[in-house]
Order: structure tokens, then C-alpha cells, then sequence
């Protein structure tokens, strides 16, 4: 007889696609705040985000970051966000406004191709550098950010320490992070989310969110 509990059913592919993309977002958003907030961040779940913008055709949701073991940090923020255990209201302050702007930049064809440009340019540096994350990289991707997302709506106003924000490397991490949770954001639109669907089944999207984060465990 097996003791171990038994894992949560697994959520229905709508959903459970639904849930990797805000996943993927609040990752992003969290990594932005601890940035702001301390100048560095969980690395592994960084490079999770910034991958996520070169899986332009990934085979599934969850293998845009990689699997969902990636998503770890994702998956528990937006546990805590829905369910009111630890909600932040400045990561939710966050997400409306990055959800505001994917739906803008939805609506210029001429910024979305700008976009796939800067994804094209910050692929020769990433084979340059033999590093996704380095410093040329995410410069690619923070000019990318600005000539687009940040036409298109009032930027995102992150808080933070001043002596972070104002560091030229941090920065474009950030915008880096933010373009990343946009992509997030587009995948969560692509699979049927709805703002009005996250607000009336906040339950199924913990509970979903629960089974998935289960089954990220390493088995012991």
C-alpha cells in the first residue's frame, strides 16, 4: 500500500494553460519588486522569465519557461494573490498594469513587430555573450521595452530604493522583467483568460495553481 498523499487532480488543459501564463507573469513581477526593492534577484527563476522571451514556438505553455519547475516562484505568488494569504497590493498594482498594456500593444501590429526585432537582436547578443542574462542582453531588451510598451501606455511605475532604481544595470533588468511578464500576459489571452474570468474563478485558478506547484516537488 502507497502512503504518500495523493497528488491534486490535474487541472482541466484550459485552464491549467491559463494558470502557467499568470504564473509566468507574477514570476516576472515578483522579480521585478525584489529588484527594485534589493538589487538582485533569484537567478534560476530570472533566467526562467528571460528564456520565455526567445520560446517563440514552444511546443506548450509550460515549456515556454523551460517546465514547470521553473515556474516554482510563479505558481506560489499567484497562489498568495488569489487566494488573499499574503496578497500584495503593489504586485497587484503591478499586474493591472501590465495586462493594460499587452492589451495595447495587442493593437499596433508596427510595435509587435518591433518587438519580434529586439527578440532577433538580443538572440545575436545571448550567442555572443554564450549568456542569456548578460548585461548586453538585457540592454537589448530594455531598449525593446521602451520603443514599445512604453508607447503605448503610462509605464509601469515601479517603487523601490533609490540607489537600485537609478542603477543602469538593475534598470534594464526590470524592463527586461516587465517585457517578459507581457509575454505572459499575451500566452494567458491566448488560452481564453479574461480579466473578468480571473476575477469569478479566483478559486479555480488557485486550485489549479495548487495542483501544479504539486507537482513541481522532487520526489524524495
Amino acid at each position: 500500500m502507497d502512503d504518500r498523499a495523493e497528488a491534486p487532480p490535474a487541472p482541466e488543459p484550459g485552464l491549467r494553460d491559463q494558470v502557467i501564463g499568470l504564473a509566468g507573469l507574477f514570476q516576472a513581477l515578483r522579480l521585478v519588486q525584489t529588484l527594485a526593492h534589493r538589487g538582485s534577484a533569484d537567478e534560476d527563476a530570472e533566467r526562467a522569465c528571460v528564456d520565455s522571451l526567445f520560446a517563440v514556438d514552444a511546443p506548450s505553455a509550460g515549456a515556454v519557461w523551460g517546465g514547470l519547475a521553473r515556474l516554482r516562484l510563479g505558481l506560489e505568488t499567484l497562489i498568495a494573490q488569489l487566494s488573499g494569504q499574503g496578497r500584495d497590493a503593489e504586485l497587484t498594482r503591478y499586474a493591472v498594469a501590465v495586462l493594460v498594456v499587452e492589451r495595447r500593444l495587442a493593437a499596433r501590429p508596427d510595435l509587435l513587430d518591433r518587438v519580434r526585432q529586439g527578440i532577433e537582436e538580443a538572440g545575436r547578443r545571448a550567442a555572443e555573450t554564450g549568456d542569456r542574462l548578460h548585461p548586453a542582453v538585457m540592454a537589448v531588451f530594455a531598449s525593446t521595452y521602451r520603443e514599445t510598451a512604453g508607447q503605448v501606455a503610462t509605464p509601469v511605475m515601479v517603487r523601490g530604493a533609490r540607489e537600485h532604481l537609478e542603477s543602469e544595470a538593475v534598470a534594464a533588468r526590470i524592463r527586461t522583467l516587465l517585457l517578459a511578464a507581457i509575454r505572459a500576459a499575451v500566452l494567458w489571452r491566448q488560452k481564453g483568460g479574461t480579466r473578468w474570468g480571473l476575477l469569478w474563478r479566483r478559486r479555480r485558478y488557485v486550485a489549479a495553481a495548487r495542483a501544479l506547484l504539486a507537482r513541481t516537488a522532487v520526489p524524495a
